[in-house]
């Protein structure tokens, strides 16, 4: 029965913005709009919090978002920056972590229409699940794991360069681990 958002694009006219390469007015959000507009999403949320208008809030944390390439629904297609260093995802985070809302979600972490993902890429590499390890544990107030987040990876491409059934067998076993 509670709130949380998800990405933070108002109908301001400026936001509106001719794409040239596909010929489509889309919605345009730069990365310090994004962070603004979400600043002012999580006070409107607290004050609804503290006057009963919702029970509890949800922030959410999403590195960008760009759904020009799938675009079908809402209001018409729209890019949100995300920044060269993950920037944006860096500080909802924080704004989480700050603020300490019982709940934090992220609504499409493996949307790659949308170019959402915090999955392994390779234009990111691990960056973006790092970041969510080390801000998922400092919202917990827990230390975070140091885990490599390379094995799935790599248990991946073995299983994909080789059909030896013992290397097939203790894949699996460090898989379930």
């Amino acid at each position: 029965d509670g709130q949380f958002s998800w990405v933070e694009i108002d109908d301001r006219p400026d936001f509106v913005k001719y794409d040239v390469k596909v010929g489509v007015y889309r919605k345009y959000v730069t990365l310090e709009d994004a962070l603004a507009n979400h600043d002012k999403t999580v006070e409107r949320a607290k004050r609804f919090v503290d006057n009963g208008t919702t029970p509890f809030y949800a922030e959410s944390v999403t590195p960008g978002f760009d759904d020009l390439g799938c675009w079908g629904w809402g209001t018409g297609p729209r890019k949100i920056e995300r920044g060269l260093n993950a920037e944006l995802y860096v500080a909802k985070w924080e704004s989480a972590v700050k603020n300490q809302f019982p709940m934090v979600v992220i609504p499409t972490w493996d949307d790659w229409g949308e170019t959402t993902t915090i999955e392994p890429s390779l234009q990111y590499g691990t960056l973006y699940l790092e970041l969510t390890r080390k801000y998922a544990a400092a919202y917990k107030g827990i230390k975070p794991n140091t885990a490599s987040l390379e094995l799935p990876g790599w248990i991946y491409k073995i299983r994909k360069t080789t059909a030896d059934k013992e290397v097939h067998a203790v894949l699996n076993t460090a898989s379930d681990l």
